[in-house]
């Protein structure tokens, strides 16, 4: 049976050949979408720079469950109805112990009024909050 990797992925450090060169804004069809511009090679070798677009915002999250994950954010799809939620977990390879994050996605279920969780997700990136990451 083939593995089902809908809804999911995996981020590992970046690759010592990418590099951010420049950041900022580009406005498409009226809206700022906020991009990344790194620098690194393709596949043949050559220097390209590549254009990547933010498209979700992750925050720490603290839980007593140890299946909870590690950080929890909201994917920004542009439409309010298709939002997604987006959960990562720290982890570590069991082969050689290094880290990644493993990334899930799933439906966006806005909070209930009187959820007194105080991990409330808002649309803030960890950048902006230190320039370091928190977890």
């Amino acid at each position: 049976m083939k593995y089902d990797d809908t809804n999911k992925g995996a981020l590992w450090k970046t690759q010592e050949d990418y590099r951010v060169v420049r950041q900022g804004k580009i406005n498409m069809d009226g809206n700022d979408r906020r991009v990344i511009a790194v620098s690194r090679k393709n596949a043949q070798g050559q220097s390209i720079i590549s254009l990547y677009e933010e498209i979700a915002n992750i925050k720490p999250y603290v839980s007593t469950n140890e299946k909870s994950p590690s950080a929890k954010g909201l994917i920004d799809v542009r439409k309010t109805e298709a939002t997604k939620s987006i959960g990562v977990w720290k982890k570590q390879k069991q082969s050689d112990g290094e880290e990644f994050w493993s990334v899930a996605i799933s439906e966006y279920k806005p909070k209930e009024e009187n959820d007194t969780d105080n991990n409330d997700l808002d649309n803030t990136s960890v950048s902006e909050q230190d320039d370091s990451i928190p977890f």
